[in-house]
């Protein structure tokens, strides 16, 4: 059943935010720490490092390397998983939050302007679609769909790259802070319980 959980784990930071799955292990975006931790699907840390100020609340992982989002800055920003910041740009909305890998592009969320933007690598916007939600904040990309949580509204939504709405279900908690897939779960972060969901599409 979509929304059934698989597993948690407390997170290893005081402020999960941000996600992003390396192909074996889980990446954390701690705002309240201000780490970026390297966790096995166990919750077991592997490593981890200081991420750059700001208001980090979205994580994607390209095969390579990490972006993170920054709200405070308004800046998206590519690191090594060592922490060293390669390069960084302006966001395409005022207030980024979720940030998504696609194979070739990324796309962002923007909790203001409610919008999710698919960006090149330089920032450039190639399209923008209504989020389904009023406080987008969690996004993930499956290889087709993109997947969005909001984070007062406690629902995970599934949508094609157009905006549509495919489906939606409630998620176990109401303030998802970060979003990715696995290839076969979903895995949630909740800023408020501090704990790391793992559930069924």
């Amino acid at each position: 059943m979509s929304g059934e959980i698989i597993r948690t784990f407390s997170s290893p930071g005081t402020g999960p935010t941000g996600l992003a799955w390396d192909g074996k292990h889980l990446w954390i975006a701690d705002h309240g720490s201000g780490k970026a931790y390297l966790v096995t699907v166990n919750g077991v840390e592997i490593k981890s490092f200081v991420m750059p100020a700001g208001i980090r609340t979205g994580l994607a992982h390209d095969g390579k390397y990490l972006w993170l989002s920054d709200r405070a800055n308004d800046r998206i920003r590519q690191l090594t998983i060592n922490g060293i910041e390669i390069r960084s740009f302006a966001s395409p909305g005022g207030d980024p939050t979720g940030i998504a890998w696609d194979g070739k592009h990324l796309w962002v969320c923007d909790i203001t302007a409610d919008k999710i933007y698919q960006i090149n690598l330089d920032g450039t916007i190639i399209r923008s679609i209504t989020a389904p939600t009023s406080t987008p904040y969690g996004l993930a990309h499956d290889g087709k769909h993109l997947w969005n949580g909001g984070y007062s509204d406690g629902r995970t939504y599934q949508i094609g790259i157009n905006g549509a709405v495919m489906k939606s279900f409630a998620a176990p908690t109401t303030t998802i802070a970060g979003m990715t897939l696995d290839g076969k779960h979903i895995w949630l972060s909740d800023y408020s319980s501090k704990t790391i969901y793992c559930i069924r599409p």
